[in-house]
């Protein structure tokens, strides 16, 4: 049952809105800054809105470099692998979109640019979204460091 949410390249209202998210405590490392570099960002063809049945933005996907961080050492480039990133609306985190959210991305990805496999990174803290993943079929490839925050990420790969 495809779509349960629609997945449309990014529009400036919703990079707006994208924008004013702000994740509490930890969680805070995935939080936008509102200015003109974020929104370019945000609209730079790599970003895509994702929406509910309702019309209401729930979250966003990214594809190919900008769901890369940066990082002091790159990690190895996997033609096999899109990198995909993603951000569920801080208000709907915790209460169970998760999977359904991860699995329209990824159904997103094999449809628009014929995926054969996915890499994510996710911070090492965040234990809820690692244990999405591993449910969805990712494995741990690697650990990393942000380049600006020195926080520690997980590499993550699953194939289709």
């Amino acid at each position: 049952m495809y779509p349960l949410y629609q997945i449309d390249p990014m529009t400036a209202a919703y990079a707006e809105s994208i924008c004013r998210w702000q994740y509490p405590g930890e969680y805070a490392v995935y939080s936008f800054e509102k200015n003109q570099e974020t929104l370019s960002e945000l609209m730079n063809g790599e970003y895509f809105s994702c929406v509910n049945a309702a019309g209401d933005l729930i979250g966003y996907f990214c594809f190919g470099g900008s769901a890369q961080i940066p990082t002091e050492t790159s990690y190895t480039a996997d033609e096999d692998k899109i990198d995909i990133g993603l951000g569920l609306s801080p208000a709907l985190c915790g209460h169970g979109y998760g999977r359904e959210f991860l699995k329209s991305g990824l159904r997103c990805a094999e449809q628009r640019f014929c995926a054969k496999g996915f890499r994510l990174v996710v911070a090492a803290f965040n234990k809820r979204a690692i244990a999405l993943y591993h449910r969805c079929g990712f494995q741990e490839i690697g650990r990393i460091r942000h380049k600006k925050s020195n926080t520690l990420f997980v590499v993550m790969s699953r194939s289709v």
